[in-house]
């Protein structure tokens, strides 16, 4: 019975972020250094995990990327879910904000590094 009640809630949890891109987003940016982009593409590349993050808006692209190294970064995509060129909130402008630096910084530090 609670392992139902577990599922039942994280499903629920699940519908709600889905539903909510603010929170998407916060939940993306809770699992990166948004101080320190450069440390996790040094940690990724370290790996061989190395990815390139994709923003949303009225095309998906990804911040720091030059038009030649795009297709390698298409194979290596990471989107941060919950970005778009819509802003809803106050709160949402600025973790797309966030968003968008992270990954000018995480990507471009991984172009130059990778092996």
């Amino acid at each position: 019975m609670r392992h139902i009640q577990l599922l039942a809630l994280v499903i629920a949890v699940s519908t709600a972020m889905a539903d909510d891109p603010v929170a998407t987003l916060r939940n993306e940016l809770v699992g990166v250094n948004v101080a320190a982009p450069e440390a996790d593409a040094e940690r990724d590349i370290a790996q061989d995990q190395i990815a390139c993050f994709s923003i949303n808006g009225f095309a998906k692209y990804f911040p720091g990327v030059p038009e030649k190294d795009r297709k390698y970064c298409e194979a290596r995509e990471k989107n941060f879910r919950g970005t778009s060129d819509v802003v809803l909130t106050k709160e949402h402008e600025d973790l797309t904000s966030q968003a968008i630096k992270y990954a000018e910084r995480y990507n471009a530090y991984g172009l130059r590094h990778r092996r």
